[in-house]
């Protein structure tokens, strides 16, 4: 699945000396990934890990080491969709000219060509995790594995913030989600769990009170009123949104 979208909010810079629209694609990177793509997201996550490190439950030292081969079987795992932003720059009228545009303007492109271009930075990412996927004792106790899932790794440039790719990353993952449950539910392997509800959890850090506002702002929301009841060991707390 592949979905695009535009950030149209603001101007910037583009070149030394041309003035346009910034846009973005939201894409999901393709299940098995090909070489150059993953390339391209081992050097978005490690960046993220070294500009960010206090945002994530692994390190760069750890990353840094992996094989290709487990990047790659990372990106693999059944019922897991990992999201990419793109950077594409476009005149007033459209989506721009980068992998061209379709019929509602919206831009076009695809993962694949993403990956080839090394020209196109990257400038975000998240990943979306059935729990069902993961090991049982991965999961906390308050988690219903037939209908949860786990929003991990998100992360956007320090020089892209504040621009909506967030909200869009998210808004993919939703998705993604209601396809990955409709199907799960059809070939009986998830049942409608409890209250008939889909939810998704992430984790921030204790201390994070802005990460903590800026998922509230997507939804979220503590899955304890008493923050210390669901704290983990590492000093991060959980949140929840129903979908």
């Amino acid at each position: 699945m592949t979905e695009t979208s535009c950030n149209t909010n603001r101007l910037d810079d583009v070149g030394k000396s041309a003035r346009a629209l910034v846009y973005y694609d939201i894409f999901a990177l393709p299940a098995p990934p090909s070489s150059p793509i993953v390339r391209r997201y081992r050097d978005l996550r490690l960046a993220a890990l070294q500009t960010d490190p206090e945002s994530f439950g692994s390190t760069y030292a750890r990353e840094v080491n992996f094989s290709e081969k487990e990047w790659r079987d990372r990106l693999g795992q059944n019922h897991r969709a990992t999201f990419v932003a793109r950077l594409r720059a476009a005149d007033k009228k459209g989506c721009g000219e980068s992998g061209g545009s379709g019929e509602d303007g919206k831009p076009g492109g695809n993962a694949e060509n993403s990956g080839r271009d090394e020209d196109i930075p990257w400038v975000a990412t998240v990943s979306v995790i059935a729990a069902r996927a993961l090991p049982e004792s991965a999961t906390p106790a308050f988690v219903d594995r037939r209908t949860a899932y786990f929003v991990v790794g998100m992360w956007v440039d320090p020089g892209h913030r504040r621009k909506g790719i967030a909200r869009m990353l998210l808004e993919a993952g939703w998705a993604w989600i209601a396809e990955d449950i409709g199907k799960a539910q059809e070939d009986g392997v998830a049942s409608h769990g409890r209250d008939d509800g889909v939810e998704a959890f992430l984790t921030v850090a204790a201390e994070n009170k802005a990460a903590e506002e800026l998922y509230k702002g997507f939804g979220f929301d503590l899955v304890s009123a008493e923050r210390k009841d669901f704290k983990e060991g590492d000093g991060k707390v959980w949140m929840r949104r129903r979908l």
